[in-house]
Formats: C-alpha cells, sequence, structure tokens
C-alpha cells in the first residue's frame, strides 16, 4: 500500500473501513507518516481523545521552506511532521491532552479556535527551561502576545506553571484579573529566597561614604546630569517588584467561588537530579507565609503543596492559630504520593462539609501537571 497519497484521498479510504479495519491497519503499518494521518482521521470525527498536537515551524519536503507544521506524539517519539495546510481541521474534537505552541500565526490560531468549546479548565505552561537543539532561547514577550490571543478562546482557567519566577510579575502586570482567577499556581525550581529580595535596599544606618555621596547628589553644584532622578512607581522594572509579596497577596485573595486556592513548589525534571529546591529558600518562604497568617485580618483558605522531601527534612511540622481570624495554619510531611509537605490554612470550628474539604486537600496533595488532561504549553522558542 502506498503511503505517498494525498491526505484527502487517504480520508475517503478510511472512511470504507471498520473500526476493526483501522485498528488492524495501524498494527500493520508502523510507518510514521501512516500514523500520523490515521490519527488526523481519528481527530477529524472525534473518534479519540486528541493527544499531543506540537504547533511548529520547519523546513518540510524539498521545497527547503519554512512551513507551519504539525507533530503527534506517539508514546516514544513525534510524529513525521505534517503540514499545517494538508491537516483537515477536528471537527467533533471530544478531549485533548495537550497542545504545545512553538510556533503561531493565522493558521494555528485558526485551529486553536476551532478547539474552543473543549478549552474548559486548561492548565497553562510558560515554558522557559526547555532546550532544542542545543540552543537555549527564551522569547517572553512572544509567549505573553500568544496567551493574549489564547484567552479569549479559552473558556476557564484552571492553573498556570511557570518555568522562570521572574515571569510571575510580568504576568500578573499584563494579566491581574487572569491570574487572580486561577485555582493552582505552579512554580518550578523557585529561589524564594532570592526573589524576596529582587530590591536592592539600602543599609539602615547608612555608612559615611554613602552619606557624602547622598550630599553631593543634591547639591546644587553637581552637574544636573548626574543627579538622580525620582521614580515613577508605574515604571518599575519587573527585577524590582517584590515577587514573593506577590505570591502572598494571590493566596491571601479570596476566589469567587470559595474554592480554596493551591501553591505547589517542585523541581524541574533533571536527569542527573542536578535541580533541587534549596533548603534555605523553602524556610524562608515557610516563614513569610507564618508572618503573612499571623498579621492577616480576613480568613482565607489555601493548600501549598512542596513535593520535595529534601528541602524539608530539617524542617518540623507545625500548627499555628490566628484568634483574630478564627484560623489555623499546619504542615504535616506527606509520606506517599512521593513525600514533601502539605501546608494547609483553613477556619477552625467551623461547621463545613469534612469530606468536601478531605476532597480538595487529596487533590492539592496528588496534583500534577503532567497529569492534567488539557495542556496547553507556551515554549520559550516560540516564533
Amino acid at each position: 500500500m502506498k503511503l505517498d497519497l494525498p491526505l484527502n484521498i487517504w480520508m475517503d479510504i478510511l472512511a470504507l473501513l471498520t473500526r476493526q479495519e483501522i485498528a488492524s491497519l495501524a498494527e500493520e503499518f508502523s510507518d510514521r507518516r501512516f500514523c500520523t494521518i490515521l490519527a488526523c482521521y481519528l481527530h477529524r470525527y472525534g473518534l479519540i481523545t486528541l493527544p499531543t498536537l506540537r504547533f511548529d515551524c520547519s523546513t518540510y519536503g524539498a521545497r527547503r521552506q519554512s512551513a507551519p507544521t504539525i507533530h503527534a506524539w506517539h508514546g516514544r517519539g513525534w510524529e513525521s511532521e505534517l503540514p499545517l495546510a494538508e491537516a483537515p481541521l477536528p471537527v467533533n474534537i471530544r478531549n485533548f491532552t495537550s497542545l504545545e505552541i512553538c510556533y503561531f500565526d493565522s493558521k494555528v490560531a485558526q485551529f486553536v479556535q476551532r478547539m474552543s468549546p473543549i478549552f474548559n479548565n486548561v492548565v497553562i505552561n510558560l515554558v522557559s527551561d526547555s532546550k532544542v537543539g542545543g540552543t537555549k532561547k527564551i522569547n517572553n514577550k512572544k509567549q505573553f502576545e500568544v496567551l493574549r490571543h489564547l484567552l479569549p478562546s479559552i473558556n476557564s482557567i484552571e492553573g498556570i506553571r511557570i518555568e522562570d519566577l521572574e515571569m510571575l510579575p510580568e504576568l500578573n502586570s499584563k494579566f491581574p484579573t487572569t491570574f487572580l482567577d486561577i485555582k493552582v499556581l505552579q512554580l518550578v525550581n523557585p529561589n524564594l529566597a532570592v526573589s524576596s529580595n529582587n530590591i536592592q535596599k539600602l543599609p539602615s544606618t547608612p555608612t559615611a561614604a554613602r552619606q557624602r555621596w547622598n550630599v553631593l547628589v543634591n547639591s546644587s553644584n553637581f552637574p544636573n546630569c548626574a543627579k538622580r532622578k525620582s521614580v515613577d512607581p508605574a515604571n518599575l522594572n519587573n527585577e524590582n517588584v517584590d515577587i514573593l509579596s506577590l505570591i502572598l497577596n494571590w493566596l491571601s485573595t479570596k476566589r469567587k467561588d470559595g474554592e480554596p486556592r493551591m501553591l505547589q513548589l517542585r523541581r524541574s525534571s533533571d536527569a542527573n537530579n542536578n535541580n533541587k529546591l534549596e533548603e534555605s529558600s523553602v524556610i524562608e518562604f515557610i516563614n513569610a507565609i507564618k508572618k503573612n497568617f499571623i498579621e492577616s485580618k480576613e480568613p482565607v483558605s489555601y493548600f501549598i503543596r512542596m513535593r520535595e522531601h529534601n528541602c524539608i527534612e530539617n524542617i518540623s511540622n507545625f500548627k499555628l492559630t490566628n484568634e483574630l481570624t478564627n484560623e489555623c495554619l499546619e504542615m504535616n510531611k506527606i509520606k506517599n504520593e512521593k513525600g514533601g509537605a502539605l501546608i494547609s490554612r483553613y477556619l477552625i470550628n467551623e461547621i463545613r462539609d469534612e469530606q468536601w474539604w478531605r476532597q480538595r486537600e487529596e487533590k492539592a496533595i496528588k496534583w500534577r501537571y503532567a497529569s492534567r488532561l488539557r495542556r496547553i504549553a507556551l515554549l520559550h522558542y516560540l516564533k
């Protein structure tokens, strides 16, 4: 059987076959292009869940020119590329596993827009650590541009995964409503001990050299071009934003639906197990959480899941109470689900559905990005 037939002819051929006959063909032919053709047919009629698709822009065939392409994941690797122009747009998709977008244009936008009806409870991943072809190039600006284009097509967002902590202030600045509405925020390798001190602070007691400099720079004899200019808070660079305060503010803001928020800290996947959460960073973060809880005047519920055991080995479980808000903040280490710990903040002595709360607690413990059904990854080398 020839596999170099046009895609539309393949669609007509497969339409004449039964599902059992199609399954037999899939077992007989291992050619990747046939697998891609078969996948397109099945997706077209909504017979199976859409697998991972990657939108890319690469050299195709003998034309040696850049063209938008779709790559389908078959479980062990990416299928051979299929030009987006040849791929039939799905008309009856039941669901999808994930979309990886590393190229975005009007054709990709049209494809994605057709999938809008099933964009419910999606998880968005702002990727920054991936390496392709040995090259590492981050295009945060393009990621946010694509996100702005996608948001109208997304019905609801369950969570956002961020692999570069410095992107958090910009995300909040560009999409404040979206940021506050999400249920889950996953931070990968967050160095919170550093991020909480992004703003350079002067010593409380200026040194003699600093005092002399202040006198000099404010004197009328000093050239105007060298004088310090007043800083407009609206024009502050994202590097000057206290990321830790931003996280605490997100946790302390009640959700409209009454659901508890969930923050997850985890290390990134690394074959050599080199990427780990720093214990000092986690300790500083926990201390900030405790202080914020004690000083709170309004009750709010949330979970903080730390998915690493090594970063909390020397941290003991604790339980604090806030009499003003009638709340409890406690941390418990987890023996199963790959260890780690869970910090919970909740109202005490309140008549509530215990089963409802335990279900949320279990979800917070077991929540994993890789297991979510509808994922949209905006890759760092977006074109």
